[in-house]
């Protein structure tokens, strides 16, 4: 095999990376200096990838018809519990149906970006986020202060943001700028050392681009401009059992048929009842099958599915 040298996107460096596997298209490598998993060739596949992806359109479907409270996810829950400089300005980069912004304006003024439209016309209907913007966080920016935001935010939050970004480092960047001084970021990823890992087909490009563990993605954000307050390794009750039920042939046939339903505006909550109901019911039903395993896997201490982390702008000298 030939020695070949490529970039690293997230470090900058030209190194000479480790094969990780091959995927489709795509070949993934490791960094030996930053030791973040990397996809070559790097590329977001843009808006209208996710638009028509399945899992996207059943979740906005099941989405119009739930309270906010119900669509909140563990690193939500987490980042509520901790609540740093409540009362000031959040941003929540890939704020999706909005569901966790129409929790967090109880404590909070927001405001949320996505490049989903019909993601977006939900959190605005539904939820009335007048301030959620199909907008990248570069326009934003530039754009900032006619929204009444010049003064920057308190708090930007980045829930499975980071893996889909194709330029990590500039991103960091930006959402540094955005930031007030002292102001804190929040952040979630999948676990690259998860165990079990049960290799997801959501965790492979073009839809994952990079793959972060704990030291990996805590040596970023100070590398960075941050600090690093809190990373915590978790797994959520239910989500190996519900991994393994979306991989059987009916439920991928029934995604596929509600995801075909789905009216390109987003609006079908009129249909979006029984998927609801059944997201409803799986649930409680995936936590109790999960819990032989998730007590075993305490027991030895297996690394989490997911990271969250919570870290604060560094300012010079600090």
């Amino acid at each position: 095999m030939i020695a070949m040298n490529l970039t690293c996107p997230v470090c900058q460096a030209e190194t000479e990376p480790r094969l990780q596997e091959r995927k489709g298209a795509f070949t993934l490598y490791l960094c030996p200096l930053c030791e973040v998993v990397f996809a070559h060739p790097l590329s977001n596949p843009g808006s209208s990838w996710y638009e028509e992806d399945v899992e996207t359109r059943v979740r906005l479907l099941v989405a119009s018809a739930r309270k906010p409270e119900e669509m909140l996810r563990e690193p939500h829950r987490r980042f509520l519990r901790d609540r740093p400089a409540a009362g000031g300005a959040l941003l929540d980069v890939g704020c999706a149906e909005g569901g966790f912004l129409a929790v967090a304006q109880r404590h909070y003024r927001v405001a949320g970006l996505d490049f989903n439209p019909q993601a977006i016309a939900l959190a605005r209907e539904r939820f009335g986020l007048e301030h959620a913007y199909v907008m990248t966080l570069e326009d934003f920016h530039q754009a900032r202060a006619e929204m009444g935001f010049a003064a920057g935010f308190d708090v930007i939050t980045a829930f499975d943001v980071l893996e889909h970004v194709d330029a990590p480092r500039p991103f960091l960047a930006l959402v540094r700028e955005l930031l007030a001084p002292g102001g804190w970021l929040a952040i979630n990823e999948p676990n690259r050392d998860r165990r079990p890992n049960l290799r997801e087909p959501w965790d492979y490009p073009p839809h994952h681009l990079t793959r972060w563990n704990k030291r990996s993605l805590a040596n970023f954000l100070e590398g960075n401009g941050f600090s690093v307050a809190k990373m915590e390794e978790f797994t959520d009750g239910g989500y190996l059992a519900i991994d393994w039920m979306d991989r059987l042939p009916p439920v991928r046939a029934l995604k596929r048929a509600l995801a075909a339903g789905t009216p390109a505006n987003g609006n079908g909550h009129r249909r979006a009842s029984l998927p609801s109901l059944l997201g409803r019911a799986r649930l409680p039903v995936a936590r109790v099958l999960d819990w032989p395993l998730l007590t075993a896997l305490k027991a030895v201490k297996a690394p989490g599915q997911m990271l969250y982390c919570l870290a604060r702008r560094r300012e010079s000298g600090g």
